[in-house]
């Protein structure tokens, strides 16, 4: 039986590299890894919108929200290998940081837990640094040495 199985899977193979055929999963995660690079997308927006720098004796000086921009630009400009193949990762410390950016505001607002606030955005942004690191590291060449 394995035999078979791994005859039919030659062939399957060899078949959808000249159809370009799709399993019935690859299509699905597809579309959702095509969801989940337009959410990264809206992400982008809302970082750039918020993002800002200071200037100190060291020189410039990101917020976070342009650290975070720019770490999604990075994570984006590889479309589609590094975001697909990361997206999951990428999405849920997205959605993460986010709450915690809502969190942040209705503590500042309101003057209560503004450490617990501030501590779990910087956590998140931890997170998300790494899987944004994790995606980057990932990312296959195309034909003459840039990313994909």
């Amino acid at each position: 039986m394995a035999a078979q199985t791994e005859t039919l899977d030659k062939l399957y193979l060899e078949w959808s590299q000249f159809t370009q055929a799709k399993t019935a999963k690859e299509i699905k995660l597809a579309s959702a890894l095509d969801e989940m690079t337009d959410v990264l997308e809206e992400c982008e927006a809302y970082f750039d919108n918020k993002a800002d720098a200071d200037h100190d004796e060291s020189g410039v000086v990101p917020n976070r929200e342009m650290v975070l921009l720019s770490a999604v630009k990075t994570a984006l400009a590889g479309h589609p290998m590094p975001v697909r193949s990361n997206a999951p990762d990428l999405l849920g410390v997205l959605i993460g940081y986010m709450s915690a950016v809502e969190t942040m505001n209705a503590a500042m607002k309101d003057g209560i837990n503004v450490q617990g606030a501030v501590a779990a955005l910087i956590g998140w942004e931890d997170m998300a640094k790494a899987a944004i690191a994790n995606a980057t590291a990932s990312t296959p060449t195309r034909e003459g040495g840039e990313a994909a």
